[in-house]
């Protein structure tokens, strides 16, 4: 399955603290204690750790240990301030006036004058949107703000010297003109490529900055040994403070070792040589048979998934299932999905909507039910022909041999197009019959799963090509809504018609993923695809 972050790509959420077992023989931790390193691993080698370039999940777990932006995500997915310390909505939301936080400084880096790093100001939030936009960049994140801001668009195609939306008013104060008053641009403010970056480290650097990032976040990078581990350390210049007033991090460092495999990671988490760990359900149950579970660690949190997997059909080509949706509806039908969960210790569920419960509760779904019966009447009708099914690797997987099963018992034959090399390139260009994805939002918002079947993002993230006026025009309602019940109603709407015109075929929903820590491990948060250490303390 494609790994990148974006289609192929949790909200925030606060750490319930649960302590570890009483059988210890140790006393309760009595508060917290500075200095230490928390141990982790990341399972991909890392490519760059350049905000504006980042385009797989690993990378950007790190990143956000090094780099802010203007705006974070509370416990309830709502924008709060982070480098800036305020904002304000004008001309009803159409523009937003930010205040710099005082006190935030970059890290130190040789790359600014006598290797101390120097205070934020408004023109690095201008620099850090017109490199996004910059095509010479080409940010593969650029999208999520195409369009949005005013001049934006100019000056990605050359017509401007800078964004004329972005508007410096000091040095503690920059104002976004947007276009329309969208909803969800605070929450876009969250995102990684949305984290400030200093013009001095990106010049001095060039192609290198991913290697060598420099940014305001409570870590700073100290050692990269490429396939073996990346070390983080206090940014001793950071600007958070506790409720006491102590400065934060409390940590010395963070170390994250490269390791590609996941059975190696969670045996050297049993042997006390990482510190924290996100498993899913099945080897979450493993490790809570161990013996000593309880006296050894404690569970963090449990992150409800929000990835959505399916099978999308390539509408833009004159093909029968391009052309009839009644025929993708009987296949929708016919395809067992409940069988998934046999002989399988953790139970999934078979999605019945697009976006995950947690973000969107479904009540009653218009999902097509099981009735192989009433599909095969269907499909009868028609000669059903071959179709190729795309995947980007792994031929095994149950649910695709399951969907090709199907697919042979209501006549088609069936033939696997194997491409674990530029999937989403063949995707694009090939347009295989029916294609296989993963996808995980940029923000926690439905508005980001229902844009990949919006028709203006046809060759880019809406990859079965789907077309449909009436959904569009939802869309575009939904995206400056500013009511929350009104964008739910829309929101069900546009789910209604994809069940109705079957682009894609959900799979199953992934049950929440577990975040451990060792007993003496304290205060790991985690936001946004990422684990924040910047209140993690260790000590008994």
């Amino acid at each position: 399955m494609n790994s990148l972050r974006r289609l192929f790509c949790f909200p925030v959420l606060l750490v319930l603290f649960l302590s570890c077992s009483r059988e210890k023989t140790h006393s309760p931790p009595k508060g917290p204690i500075t200095g230490g390193t928390v141990r982790i691993s990341a399972l991909a080698e890392i490519e760059t750790l350049d905000p504006q370039k980042i385009l797989f999940l690993p990378d950007l777990r790190i990143s956000s240990l090094l780099f802010e932006g203007l705006v974070a995500l509370d416990t309830h997915q709502k924008p709060v301030p982070l480098l800036a310390e305020s904002w304000e909505k004008l001309d009803d939301g159409q523009r937003i006036r930010f205040r710099l936080r005082k006190g935030v400084r970059f890290q130190d880096d040789p790359c600014f004058p006598g290797g101390q790093g120097r205070s934020l100001r408004a023109s690095d939030v201008a620099y850090t949107f017109e490199r996004l936009a910059d095509p010479a960049v080409a940010s593969p994140n650029a999208y999520l703000f195409a369009g949005k801001i005013v001049g934006l668009k100019a000056f990605h195609e050359g017509k401007a010297s800078g964004i004329t939306g972005i508007q410096i008013l000091g040095e503690d104060c920059v104002e976004f003109w947007l276009t329309k008053p969208y909803y969800s641009f605070l929450t876009l403010l969250t995102t990684g490529p949305a984290q400030i970056v200093p013009r001095e480290a990106v010049e001095t650097y060039g192609a290198n900055f991913g290697r060598h990032p420099v940014g305001s976040g409570p870590f700073r990078l100290a050692r990269w040994k490429p396939l073996r581990e990346i070390l983080l350390v206090k940014n001793t210049h950071y600007w958070q403070k506790d409720r006491a007033g102590r400065l934060l991090p409390r940590l010395d460092a963070v170390q994250i070792q490269l390791n590609s495999n996941p059975v190696l990671t969670i045996s050297e988490f049993l042997k006390g040589n990482l510190d924290v760990l996100m498993v899913n359900g099945k080897d979450r149950q493993e490790l809570q048979q161990q013996p000593d579970f309880g006296t050894r660690f404690h569970i963090v949190q449990e992150i409800p998934d929000p990835s959505v997997r399916f099978l999308g059909f390539s509408l833009d080509k004159q093909t029968l299932l391009s052309r009839n949706a009644r025929l993708r509806r009987a296949i929708a039908q016919a395809f067992p999905r409940e069988n998934l969960n046999k002989n399988q210790p953790v139970q999934k569920k078979p999605a019945k909507s697009l976006v995950p419960p947690f973000l969107l509760d479904v009540a009653s779904s218009d999902w097509p039910f099981f009735a192989p019966l009433e599909a095969r009447r269907i499909i009868q009708r028609h000669a059903p022909g071959g179709v190729s099914v795309a995947v980007s690797s792994n031929i095994k997987s149950p649910e695709v041999q399951l969907f090709c099963q199907t697919l042979q018992a209501l006549g088609f034959r069936c033939k696997l197009d194997i491409h674990p090399v530029k999937y989403y390139a063949h995707i694009l260009h090939g347009r295989p019959d029916i294609f296989r994805v993963s996808f995980l939002p940029s923000y926690p918002d439905p508005e980001d799963y229902f844009a990949l079947f919006y028709s203006k993002n046809r060759g880019s993230t809406n990859l079965t090509g789907y077309a449909n006026p009436a959904f569009d025009a939802l869309f575009e309602e939904v995206l400056i809504a500013q009511d929350a019940q009104k964008r739910r109603k829309l929101f069900l709407r546009m789910e209604k018609l994809l069940a109705r015109d079957i682009p894609a075929i959900y799979l199953m929903q992934s049950p929440p993923a577990t975040v451990l820590a060792s007993c003496n491990v304290h205060q790991v948060q985690y936001r946004m695809f990422w684990l924040d250490f910047s209140r993690t303390w260790i000590g008994r």
